[in-house]
């Protein structure tokens, strides 16, 4: 069946430039061959001529052109529209339409412009392969498979003249996993599309009535990996086997492509040797392109080990087997291998067939593998389904109950995953420190929210007590600044420098020298001539570590306070000065104060540039989320960051026996002896220069840092949990309960000794039984309202807003805080005091998405708290169709609120329990004016506004089409005008962040904020600026624009989704928008198929000009938006909504 071609010597050099291949595609006339070059950006277009007769069949190829243009990036997927016109689909980047040059042209090596492009921005994603089908002259349609968001686009292309795009749509996605081929039928009746990920292909008819929802008509069966897929001779379809040897033939059965289909024949395309050399994995190895020439019955195939392969088409067609005109099942894994080979199917392309059978006896072992591979495709359902069978088998055996538990635990049930691992460190007398981890995992989750109230409570003492803290006026002890000094030669100068800038004075200097080896001792020596502070300097032989150097200095030490400071640091000129005030003459024994990392040239890095800095940045997070500032050193991050930002007592560091014999964790493990004996204090100011570089010492030995983490934390809680503190405010079991232990068990950030978790699970388990013989049906016609109240992000804004409705409207609420570990700060203590652990209402409301609501629902299920409750959850969505992911959680719930009618109407859309629309009350509260030099900017200046926050998805987001909007509107000249930027957590998504100052930075007009700032001052900011722009891609509802609204802000905003619920075209600007799809990393889930809209930024430039210029529609818009937001929106009207809603379930 193989035809071998006859290649000039030119050709088979360029076969050989082109590498890996990845489609292959006849023009219509058949004289040219396009073949992609995917690593090295070519196309090789073959010039191909046919001496076919009865008797001998000749192919030459004595011509060719490399073609290479700007636009191939990764050129993954081939098709001619006619003779001379090819699109390619590039795997990194957009679809180009490319004008071939003539046959027989001279050059042959061909640079080419673009006839035009498909842009990757808004339809296509990871593009692959590509069909096209003439319409009428000049007119195609298009199919692309956009292999990595699972789904199929259609595009009717006219390039009559130049590329002009007529449509574009999301065609197929239903069941859709890695659609990696695509083939119209000739009469363009049928699509075939390779279904990569599920081992078939999909056939449908090409319909007007044909969705992304559609399912297939047929489906092929009995092929691994599929790849390259074209119908021929109008009855078949040939699919190429990525993952085998050959290409598989199917047989049409009537007049329609319907039902299931199995191959009638497979044959061999390749040899053993050059499909084992392309095996990297199951995946690959076979061929991957593939067409036909109908007029000379010919197949040609490519893959990355041969680029070029013919076939006598009507030879393979007449090896198929049939039976009565029926398909054929496939070969006996014994019979002869249906590829001509003349081996056993199981030794050729049986070897190739990846797919599990299903074995009713399967072993012990085999079973575990499954359920291991399942957990790891986090498909959780089946691995509990196949741990369980393992444990009928095999009763006692710790891997499967370690691992069930495993599983249980990450489907948020806690109580039963803590009993199954419990079992399993038992039977291996816990020898295998992973149980013991995942049983401290499992304990902490069950233990998160329980003591909030306390909690709560316990901070508010500590305000008090902070409040009423003793001063005594004038007070200047000596401090003693000592230095452990150990081969910092570059750094030591500098150090020595902010000692001497100090604007403290009553200051003593103690240097020791621990054997530096790199010149330290002589200029310290020479620094020291300059100094005018009493000093001692030591110069030792012997190299003794830090900790005990450090322990020699203090001893020299007259001071009655203490302030190291390592000799790569620096400190600010009033550090000392700021930590008496603050410490020493507040009666505090110790504290510390923030910092700011600086690089070898002491340069300020940010957490943007630097990602140790950003690991330093989120110790403020840990810090403004503790109760106290002690409970903080808990964390997984020391908040102190460096020994030399203590400030201490000596009579502390006397009691505590000075610094212990710890390589990188000596400050932590003296911080945590000291806040046994003492609360420290936080000095807000940044007072401390901790410098970066790559001998720091915690940089030298993560393991031994992460080995002495673990002691000094055990020494701890060995403490914590059987003994009294002297420090009424020290996390320990006496001062707050086992609740101490919930965040950092849970978080991972220890690990327990056995003894201590078991006693803590026996504990837990009385309690748990307790709570459900003592619960009662609730009887309160209010609401038991559960969220995140402490947190700073925008659902915990709105359940803090929901709060304030009822108490406006006199509902009774019992206030919950959920005790979730969530990312971003959990700051926010404006409700500390209304926290309670009543539960005594029959309606209970979880406000959260159905991500989080699971874990917490059953907390609370387990504590018996839900028991004859009504549930009810407030959701927020932005995407046009629920999640998949979320659907479970609809059985957790009787009804569902939401805020907006988009997010009513596509919940409803997926279930037949009441979802009810309770709109946001918007309450802006400024309580002094705010002016715009305390955000750093301009007066002169008509100032435009965006806020958002990285964790609410960039691209849903999207900043960058309000500053393209901005510049399209105002020429840089038009200086009257800016753009302001207000975003945080940038430091979390460092290349969206630094594409947003890369375009904020080609405009000196428009200014970055990156940084929290408090709702009071996110009003404030509001408040100065002069209009509100948006140019979202999809909102559940739009807080910004609200709260800008009921400024009497005028607000610009694209007009789709959430925010329509308070925008029309009388209040604000609705800027006019396509719908283009989600594609996969661009928002928290991904499913093919979702679509979000894309605004037209030329038109929200338009609406920016006439704010401007035009102040009496400004005015106009402004007066409309306030006096909406406050007839519509205000506590009074959204509290009646909520009041009207329970007396209805109540009277039920």
């Amino acid at each position: 069946m193989n035809i071998k071609p006859v290649l000039s010597d030119e050709v088979c050099r360029a076969l050989a430039r082109l590498g890996r291949t990845e489609d292959i595609k006849f023009s219509p006339d058949g004289r040219r061959l396009a073949i992609a070059g995917f690593n090295y950006n070519k196309i090789l277009i073959l010039e191909v001529d046919f001496d076919f007769t009865d008797t001998h069949k000749n192919l030459v190829i004595s011509d060719f052109a490399e073609i290479s243009s700007l636009s191939l990036k990764n050129p993954h997927g081939l098709a001619f529209l006619d003779d001379k016109t090819l699109i390619v689909a590039n795997r990194k980047g957009g679809a180009s339409v490319l004008r071939l040059p003539p046959r027989g042209a001279v050059e042959k090596i061909v640079e080419l412009p673009d006839l035009g492009v498909i842009p990757s921005n808004l339809w296509l994603y990871s593009p692959g392969s590509v069909s096209a089908i003439c319409l009428k002259n000049g007119l195609y349609d298009v199919l692309i498979c956009n292999n990595y968001a699972h789904y199929v686009s259609r595009h009717i292309l006219d390039i009559t003249e130049s590329l002009t795009v007529k449509r574009n749509e999301i065609l197929l996605s239903k069941d859709l996993d890695i659609p990696d081929g695509v083939s119209f039928s000739n009469d363009g009746r049928w699509i075939a599309v390779s279904n990569h990920g599920k081992h078939c292909v999909f056939l449908y008819e090409n319909t007007p009535e044909l969705t992304q929802d559609s399912e297939p008509s047929g489906i092929l069966h009995g092929v691994s990996f599929p790849h390259g897929v074209r119908f021929a001779k109008g009855r078949f379809i040939l699919v190429a086997d990525a993952g085998a040897p050959f290409v598989h033939i199917y047989e049409k059965n009537g007049n329609c492509w319907e039902g299931r289909y199995e191959p009638v024949s497979s044959f061999r395309v390749m040899s053993d040797e050059i499909f084992k050399r392309g095996r990297k994995n199951a995946q690959e190895g076979g061929p991957k392109g593939i067409d036909v020439n109908e007029d000379m019955n010919t197949l040609v195939t490519t893959s990355d080990y041969q680029p070029l392969a013919f076939f006598d088409l009507q030879e393979a067609l007449k090896r198929r087997r049939s039976e009565s005109g029926q398909t054929s099942v496939p070969p006996r894994r014994l019979q002869a291998c249906p590829c001509g080979s003349g081996k056993r199917y199981k030794h050729c392309c049986g070897e190739a067939d990846t797919l599990s059978k299903p074995n009713a006896s399967r072993s012990f072992r085999s079973i575990m593998q499954s359920a291991l591979a399942a957990q790891r495709a986090n498909e959780l359902e089946g691995a509990e389904r196949l741990y369980l069978e393992a444990l009928e088998l095999r009763g006692d055996d710790p891997d499967a109950l370690h691992m069930l538990g495993v599983v249980l635990y990450c489907r948020h049930r806690a109580r039963e995953a803590s009993g199954l691992i419990r079992r399993a460190g038992m039977a291996t007398q816990w020898q295998f420190p992973g149980i013991l981890f995942n049983y401290g995992l499992a304990l902490g989750s069950r233990m998160l929210g329980r003591d909030t109230a306390r909690g709560a409570k316990l901070r508010q003492q500590y305000d008090r007590w902070l409040a009423t803290r003793p001063y005594r006026s004038g007070y200047e002890p000596l401090v003693s600044v000592v230095i452990p000094s150990y081969n910092h030669a570059s750094y030591i100068e500098r150090s020595l420098e902010s000692i001497y800038a100090q604007t403290y004075r009553n200051l003593e200097l103690i240097i020791i020298d621990d054997a530096s080896s790199d010149g330290s001792p002589d200029i310290i020596r020479e620094k020291l001539r300059g100094c005018h502070l009493p000093h001692r300097f030591v110069a030792r032989d012997t190299n003794l570590g830090a900790h005990a150097t450090l322990n020699e200095a203090i001893a020299l030490a007259q001071g009655e306070f203490i302030n190291p400071l390592n000799s790569d640091d620096l400190f600010e000129p009033g550090r000392i000065a700021e930590m008496v005030e603050k410490v020493a003459r507040s009666e505090f024994e110790w504290g510390f104060s923030k910092c700011i990392c600086i690089d070898p040239h002491n340069q300020v890095v940010t957490p943007q540039k630097n990602n140790r800095s950003y690991i330093l940045s989120q110790i403020e997070e840990t810090l403004s989320s503790s109760d106290t500032i002690g409970s903080a050193l808990l964390g997984a991050l020391n908040p102190t960051i460096s020994t030399g930002n203590l400030f201490f007592s000596k009579s502390l560091y006397k009691k505590l026996g000075g610094f212990r014999d710890y390589q990188s964790n000596h400050d932590w493990d003296f911080c945590l002896r000291a806040l046994w004996y003492a609360e420290p204090r936080l000095v807000s100011s940044n007072l401390y220069r901790y410098r970066l570089h790559e001998n720091n010492t915690i940089q030298k030995s993560l393991e031994r840092n992460r080995e002495e983490y673990g002691r000094l934390f055990a020494d701890y809680h060995d403490k914590a949990i059987t003994s009294l503190p002297d420090n009424e405010f020290a996390p320990a079991k006496a001062t707050v309960g086992s609740a101490y232990l919930a965040k950092v068990l849970a978080a991972g950030q220890i690990s327990l000794p056995q003894k201590i978790l078991i006693d803590l699970d026996d504990e837990l388990t009385r309690q748990e039984e307790d709570s459900i013989l003592k619960s009662d049906i609730g009887v309160g016609e209010g609401l038991n309202l559960v969220g995140y109240f402490r947190g700073e992000a925008g659902l915990a804004e709105s359940v803090r807003t929901m709060a304030a409705t009822c108490y406006a409207k006199d509902i009774k609420i019992n206030i919950q805080d959920a005790g979730v570990i969530m990312e971003g700060r959990q700051s926010n203590r404006s409700m500390d005091r209304f926290l309670t652990s009543d539960n005594d209402q029959q309606t209970t409301l979880f406000y959260m998405n159905p991500d989080q609501l699971e874990s917490v629902w059953r907390r609370y299920f387990e504590r018996g708290d839900l028991r004859g409750r009504r549930i009810i959850s407030y959701w927020h969505w932005e995407i046009d169709k629920f999640p998949k992911k979320w659907q479970p959680a609809l059985e957790l719930v009787d009804e569902i609120w939401v805020a907006s009618e988009f997010v009513e109407q596509l919940v409803k859309r997926v279930t037949d329990k009441p979802v009810v629309r309770i709109p946001h009350a918007i309450d802006v509260k400024i309580s002094r004016p705010y002016s715009r030099t305390e955000f750093a900017l301009t007066d002169d200046r008509f100032l435009f506004l965006f806020n958002f926050d990285f964790y609410s998805f960039a691209d849903r987001k999207n900043p960058w089409a309000t500053i393209e909007a901005f510049r399209r509107a105002f020429p840089i000249s038009e200086d009257r005008v800016g753009l302001v930027i207000k975003c945080h957590n940038g430091e979390r998504h460092i290349e969206k962040f630094n594409l947003l100052q890369e375009l904020a930075e080609q405009d000196s007009r428009i200014t970055i904020l990156d940084r929290l700032l408090s709702r009071e001052e996110m009003y404030g900011l509001q408040s100065v600026c002069d209009a509100y722009v948006s140019l979202h891609r999809s909102e559940g509802f739009g807080l910004g624009m609200a709260e800008c609204m009921a400024l009497g802000k005028p607000v610009i905003g694209t007009g789709y989704s959430g925010n329509l619920e308070f925008m029309d075209s009388e209040n604000s600007c609705l800027v006019n928008y396509t719908l283009i799809p989600v594609k996969p990393g661009q928002f928290i889930y991904y499913e093919p198929g979702w679509m979000w809209a894309d605004p037209d930024v030329d038109h929200a430039a338009k609406y920016m000009v006439r704010l401007f210029e035009d102040p009496d529609y400004r005015q106009r818009m402004s007066t409309r938006a306030a006096a909406d937001m406050a007839a519509r929106h205000n506590h009074q009207i959204v509290g009646k909504i909520i009041k009207d809603r329970l007396d209805h379930l109540n009277k039920r």
